[in-house]
């Protein structure tokens, strides 16, 4: 026995021996702002031996790795601040210390002024990592929205975003999953301060402990922490004027102290809409030939009120737990209208105007709370009811006044979805990094269709009734591994299950049981820092839009209609992509994406009857070759520039679509820049000028024509930094519209969409306390809503 006892003796110290620590802290000033490019010195007190020297990085966080129990002594050193020592003891756990408040070494020092050019990139364990404080220094951003419009590699306008070189990707918010509409995720980024954003990571291969696969789009906000109790804040005002106005108020409060922390964030936006299209389409039916001319007009009214109240709790040995309710109340009324014009073979055959009057509601309430160990393990539950009851009434009239058509419809969604997760991360040894997890959701669908003949009556004539349940389930492992200095790599697998059934007024069905595995992997190589090279390569999975399974139809306006398809496939998606990073600035990526299955919405001119079906349809497949490169120019303090090219090739097969099977490519490429130009310092005063053209897309059987368009601003930063004014003008030549046109076999359409444009936007807001906002996460409803 003792030759056993002395083995286990000798392998439990050499594995206590082997265990290696994170240490962990917060730099902050007096005035509890973070203070970034602090160097931090860990001494071994045994014998004084340096061990590590890191930076503060831009949310004033340092960060050990591979520490051995055992004693050492802490210095950190900047330049404008007292150096300060602390002893720290290491014992059988990670360590994060209380933050650090450095005393200035002159009070009286007023500027200090260092010339040089701060590296805008850097990757690190497949990701692309952008500095956004430095990228949207001096320009007119005032929301996180606008942010990441600012980041090299995004392109886009108003209330949209492309990443060049993915014509998909996801966008989350502290490496969680934001599974919220893309109105309501938009919303969110607009009601976040652009300086409450740290870093915002790329990584065109996500790995599966984001819960998302493929390309992402990582908004990373500076963490909270108080060294002494702080009541913290921030309110805007912003003035909206298109062809109707518009105005939202935003206020945020923050109590935190160092083991507790609550936030209340209200908005609440109120805004009129306008909107107009021409169309015109050719139409084969029944040995007739049908020109028709369609003008369409919508107006909108809409008010929305959104809250979140957070509360967190630290324990001593660094656990932490969050509790966090979310709720979107909101309410609009649309009034679309159009008049049709309908020739047969050149001979007028009937004209009608359509009416439209549809109101509704949305109500969205959401519930999570999340327990996240210092041992590098968290686990979560998230909680989602939507409901959007809406009723439409709609009308048809014929040239001398007359009633052809008349009903009303009700309708609504009911979702109650819940999801639970869990994750750990482990290192072992000094160089491997393994992760894992699980997560599982289940949810019900209630999809409700009542029509009525009478827009007057309460008498049902006719009733659908579709519901809908899933249950998915996902489990994954990854590694990760730097072999030297220039060379590292990560790799992972995950293991997934999704079933949904459906039932139609009784008659049920199952829609998917189904499983599939997946892969994802980063290669990274750094021949130096100015010289990076990066590879991905990720596989995914969609699922269709709930609203979009069901057997429902929309009228939309005497010639067309929405339809839902319950026949549809979820789709899969492959992509590989290779990126050079030159002087930690210039970009240059070329990418491939393919994508069996895919499922888009197109437009259909049926051949029995006089109908244009809008319905969602899967393609055989859809590919995208991609080859981008991002510039930026700087001269001095004058005028800072960025340039992004993107061109595209685009292939889309289809041969199932009605009786017009097509296989399509397309060559296009788009190009965006923005400049900011330093008016004055004193007062500080700065003006923006951006602008993008697309030359061009396609979608099935639809070419989206070139589009492009012009904004500018000026910001004025007063009241020590405090208080901001900004004006903005978007779209000035109102040329943001993208005009379609159908020309393939026996379809022909066309449209031109006139812009709601130019857009004058005129914002005030003020910060008191030295606000700094909370972390927030988005809610699941992208599949939500209509």
């Amino acid at each position: 026995m003792k030759p056993t006892l002395l083995l286990l003796f000798l392998t439990l110290s050499i594995f206590s021996h082997s265990q290696k620590y994170n240490l962990t802290g917060t730099v902050m000033d007096e005035s509890n702002q973070i203070v970034e490019g602090v160097t931090c010195i860990l001494n071994n007190v045994a014998d004084s031996t340096k061990v590590k020297t890191v930076l503060s990085d831009s949310t004033g966080r340092f960060h050990f790795s591979g520490m051995e129990s055992g004693n050492y002594m802490l210095t950190l050193r900047h330049m404008v601040y007292k150096t300060e020592s602390s002893a720290i003891s290491i014992s059988n756990s990670d360590i994060e210390t209380p933050p650090y408040i450095l005393e200035p070494v002159n009070k009286q020092l007023k500027e200090i002024v260092v010339n040089g050019e701060r590296p805008i990139v850097k990757a690190m364990d497949g990701k692309l990592i952008y500095d956004a404080p430095q990228l949207i220094q001096g320009k007119t951003v005032s929301n996180a929205f606008e942010t990441l419009q600012n980041i090299p590699g995004i392109m886009g306008s108003g209330d949209e975003i492309q990443l060049a070189g993915s014509s998909e990707y996801a966008i989350l918010l502290n490496g969680k999953k934001t599974s919220m509409s893309v109105s309501q995720l938009i919303s969110l980024l607009k009601s976040m301060p652009a300086s409450r954003v740290a870093n915002v990571e790329i990584m065109y291969s996500a790995p599966p402990q984001y819960n998302v696969r493929g390309a992402a789009i990582n908004v990373v906000l500076k963490e909270q922490s108080a060294q002494l109790p702080t009541l913290q804040g921030e309110g805007s005002a912003e003035y909206k004027q298109a062809f109707y106005e518009g105005f939202n108020l935003r206020g945020n409060l923050l109590y935190a102290k160092p083991s507790f922390n609550a936030d209340l964030t209200v908005g609440i936006n109120k805004a009129r809409g306008w909107g107009k299209t021409r169309m015109y389409a050719v139409h084969e039916s029944k040995d007739h030939v049908y020109d028709i001319t369609q003008n369409n007009k919508h107006t909108s009214d809409y008010k929305d009120i959104n809250m979140r109240l957070g509360l967190g709790y630290t324990f001593k040995n660094k656990d932490k737990i969050s509790l966090a309710y979310t709720n979107e109340l909101s309410e609009s009324e649309n009034t679309p209208s159009s008049h049709t014009i309908f020739l047969q073979d050149d001979i007028p055959y009937t004209d009608i105007r359509s009416q439209n009057h549809k109101a509704g509601n949305d109500y969205m309430h959401n519930l999570k709370t999340e327990y996240n160990s210092h041992k590098q393990f968290n686990i979560g539950v998230d909680y989602t009811y939507y409901h959007d009851p809406a009723t439409d009434k709609y009308f048809d009239y014929l040239p001398d006044g007359n009633l052809q058509t008349a009903f009303k419809t009700e309708t609504g969604q009911k979702i109650n979805k819940a999801l639970f997760y869990a994750n750990h991360n482990i290192m072992v040894a000094k160089t491997w990094k393994i992760n894992y997890g699980a997560n599982f959701s289940m949810s019900n669908n209630n999809n409700k269709y009542d029509y009525y003949k009478d827009p007057d009556s309460n008498s049902l004539d006719s009733i659908s009734d579709t519901k809908q349940k899933e249950y998915t389930g996902s489990v994954f492992a990854g590694i990760s591994k730097s072999f030297n200095s220039k060379l590292s790599a990560q790799a992972s697998v995950s293991a997934n299950y999704f079933k949904a059934s459906i039932d139609i007024m009784g008659a049920k069905k199952t829609l998917w049981d189904d499983f599939q595995p997946f892969a994802n992997v980063n290669l990274t190589y750094m021949y130096s820092p100015m010289r990076i090279l990066q590879f991905s390569f990720s596989s995914d999975i969609d699922y269709p839009p709930y609203w979009a399974l069901s057997t429902d139809r929309f009228k939309i306006n005497a010639y067309s209609q929405a339809v839902g398809n319950p026949e549809l496939k979820f789709s899969k998606k492959y992509k590989s992509q290779l990126t050079f990073i030159a002087n930690q600035k210039y970009i240059i990526g070329a990418s491939y994406e393919y994508n069996p299955d895919r499922y888009i919405q197109l437009p259909y001119q049926s051949q029995n009857a006089l109908e244009n079906i809008f319905q969602m349809v899967n393609l055989d497949y859809s590919k995208q070759y991609s080859l981008f490169l991002v510039v930026p120019f700087k001269i001095n303090k004058i005028w800072d520039s960025r340039t992004t090219l993107s061109l595209m090739r685009q292939e889309q097969k289809d041969d199932n679509f009605y009786d017009t099977p097509y296989k399509r490519g397309m060559n296009s490429f788009v190009i965006s820049s923005s400049n900011t130009f330093n008016i004055s310092s004193k007062p500080d005063i700065k003006f923006d000028l951006s602008g993008f053209y697309m030359h061009g897309a396609i979608q099935g059987i639809y070419d989206i024509k070139k589009m492009w368009d012009v904004n500018a601003g000026v910001k004025w930063t007063f009241m020590n930094r405090n208080a901001e004014l900004m004006f903005k003008v978007e779209d000035i030549f109102k040329s943001r519209t993208a005009n379609t046109v159908i020309d393939y076999m026996n379809q022909y359409n066309t449209m031109k969409i006139y812009a709601n444009a130019p857009v004058f936007r005129l914002s005030f807001t003020y910060r008191f306390g030295n606000y700094k906002k909370p972390k927030v996460e988005g809610v699941d409803t992208s599949r939500f809503g209509r």
